[in-house]
């Protein structure tokens, strides 16, 4: 298994147990089934990868900051420590408080959210050879203009986005919505900033941005 998702899954797990152990809820439901829900998807990402675009998670688990435009890097500094705040939060917001009975049909609506970012995840991810973790610009990189990239300029970030809102409605957790948009706010403004890189450094890329007039939401943005 690949650098990448084994990462992935590490954070996984670490989030779960941060979120059981914060709550002294070790029967939190909403907590295991979205966790699982997580890790089982890495694994069947990282299966469909190896066959549609073998190599792509190795190269992302090198975590190359050499070139990558500034705010990339506080972006990367910022996001994990930010994310778990949002598992302290939400681990007591929400660890005790809401029976799974009461709650089931909101905690689906959030686990499905992240079924439909991690779909739209796979299908970029598996469009594009240069789906890169830090925004760059790699030897030989052309213009992905395949799968979802034929709808919206930044697919990637839209499941981020998707996926992100996701985590407050699985786990019942209004306060975790706070540090989840602040979340949510970096990335829209990492797109912004990355859409403007690769305009100015990206041979084909301002064309493609007249093929394709919005950057993450259809006929919105």
């Amino acid at each position: 298994m690949n650098r990448s998702t084994i990462r992935e899954i590490i954070f996984g797990i670490i989030t779960l147990l941060l979120l059981l152990l914060v709550s002294g809820n070790w029967a939190w439901i909403q907590a295991w089934l979205y966790s699982l829900s997580i890790l089982l998807y890495k694994i069947l990402n990282a299966i469909i990868l190896e066959r549609k675009n073998p190599g792509l998670l190795e190269s992302r688990g090198e975590l190359a900051l050499k070139d990558v435009i500034p705010f990339d890097k506080y972006f990367i500094i910022l996001f994990q420590p930010v994310y778990i705040i949002a598992v302290i939060v939400a681990a007591f917001d929400a660890g005790k408080r809401y029976s799974i009975e009461s709650t089931w049909w909101i905690m689906a609506i959030g686990i499905g959210l992240y079924l439909v970012s991690g779909i739209l995840a796979t299908k970029a991810m598996a469009a594009n050879q240069y789906f890169a973790a830090t925004v760059r610009i790699q030897d030989t990189q052309e213009v992905c203009k395949s799968g979802p990239y034929g709808i919206i300029r930044h697919p990637g970030y839209t499941a981020g986005i998707i996926g992100l809102a996701s985590f407050p409605v699985a786990l019942v957790s209004p306060w975790s919505t706070i540090p989840i948009l602040v979340l949510i706010i970096l990335f829209i403004i990492r797109t912004k900033i990355e859409d403007d890189f690769l305009q100015e450094k990206l041979d084909g890329y301002q064309q493609y941005t007249k093929e394709v007039s919005r950057r993450l939401i259809p006929g919105i943005w």
